[in-house]
């Protein structure tokens, strides 16, 4: 749940799951509507017995960019495995080669040996 965790708030567009998660905990929290709707999220997500994904898995899966052969067995339960989970929003860029050409010059301002790099 820390990696979860900080992606659980009500305005989360991306994830319904993860929404309505949220919204169960700021409207009507002490509610049994509520506390069953946070306890089925947990059960959902952590507490899975069977051999495929739940919806809330899966939803959860899908916005952390993860498949479900991410997902561990521990003991009876398929559930998350947090060293797969990456935040969605930030990227890692990577460089394969930069290179350095010089070019002709033309004669006009600013003409002149010029990077150029590529990016994978």
């Amino acid at each position: 749940m820390i990696k979860v965790g900080p992606h659980i708030r009500p305005s989360q567009a991306e994830c319904e799951p993860l929404r309505e998660y949220a919204y169960h905990c700021v409207t009507q929290s002490n509610s049994k509507a509520a506390r069953q709707a946070r306890h089925d999220f947990f059960v959902g997500l952590l507490l899975n017995e069977g051999k495929r994904p739940t919806a809330v898995q899966h939803a959860v899966l899908s916005y952390f960019r993860a498949q479900a052969s991410d997902l561990v067995k521990v003991e009876k339960y398929l559930t998350l495995n947090p060293t797969t989970l990456r935040d969605p929003h930030n990227f890692e860029f990577t460089f394969d080669a930069m290179r350095f050409s010089k070019r002709k010059s033309t004669g006009k301002a600013g003409a002149g040996p010029q990077k150029e790099c590529s990016f994978h």
